[in-house]
């Protein structure tokens, strides 16, 4: 591989997970309502999981 192949392959990666998280954070930001982002995202998976 190319160095160059290996930085657009970690371009895509950081921004497709970075997209992932901001997505989930904000679906847990209003399922749940809570400032803190740790336990946002903690109590919205729990909350998903049980209901």
């Amino acid at each position: 591989m190319q160095s160059s192949d290996i930085g657009m392959l970690m371009m895509v990666v950081i921004a497709a997970v970075g997209s992932m998280i901001s997505f989930l954070d904000h679906r847990f930001l209003f399922e749940s309502g809570l400032p803190k982002p740790p336990s946002k995202i903690d109590t919205g998976k729990i909350n998903t999981n049980k209901s």
